[in-house]
């Protein structure tokens, strides 16, 4: 009801081709699709979505808000400049010895250490090159990392098919079925 309450005009029930069997197939396909999500984390998903836009969601709007709670983002730019900063701070208090360099990877956010080695971190320290030149490829090598990863979170565990069973309580799941028609 939640969704049909909220945007009247996209779900008229003068409609011929809105009927209540496409309403319980459209709640059939949300079921599916939102099985493995936390049922509160959803909803709050779909107030966000209803405060937000003007136009009925998608399936996918409501997985990107979901992301986007569950996975903040850091930007590319915060990530070169976090990468930058410790590895020039790492290289100069090093000396040589290399421990301090490990120890400034080490306090990189587990995002930053998932897309780049030890390895490459210590290059970047030792690399004379421009710096607009590495950070801006960088940046885009960064930035397409993290499209990749939100990818995999969004589509990946949806990815089994018809297979996926409903999740929840005979409650909750009729609660989600009265607020989404």
């Amino acid at each position: 009801m939640l969704i049909y309450t909220a945007y009247p005009r996209f779900y008229s029930s003068n409609d011929k081709a809105w009927n209540d069997n496409c309403a319980k197939k459209l709640v059939d396909i949300w079921c599916r699709m939102f099985a493995e999500e936390d049922f509160y984390l959803v909803a709050n998903a779909l107030r966000a979505h209803l405060a937000t836009s003007p136009f009925p969601p998608a399936i996918a709007d409501i997985k990107l808000i979901i992301d986007k709670i569950i996975n903040p983002q850091i930007t590319e730019y915060e990530a070169w400049r976090l990468v930058s900063r410790h590895a020039s701070e790492g290289r100069h208090a090093s000396e040589g010895r290399g421990r301090e360099l490990k120890k400034r990877y080490s306090e990189l956010p587990e995002e930053i250490k998932g897309f780049m080695s030890y390895r490459d971190f210590r290059d970047i320290a030792y690399d004379d090159s421009p710096e607009g030149v590495l950070s801006s490829n960088w940046q885009k090598s960064f930035k397409a990392y993290q499209e990749r990863r939100k990818f995999d979170r969004i589509v990946g565990a949806n990815t089994s098919g018809d297979k996926l069973a409903i999740q929840g309580s005979d409650r909750q799941i009729n609660t989600l079925i009265d607020q989404t028609i």
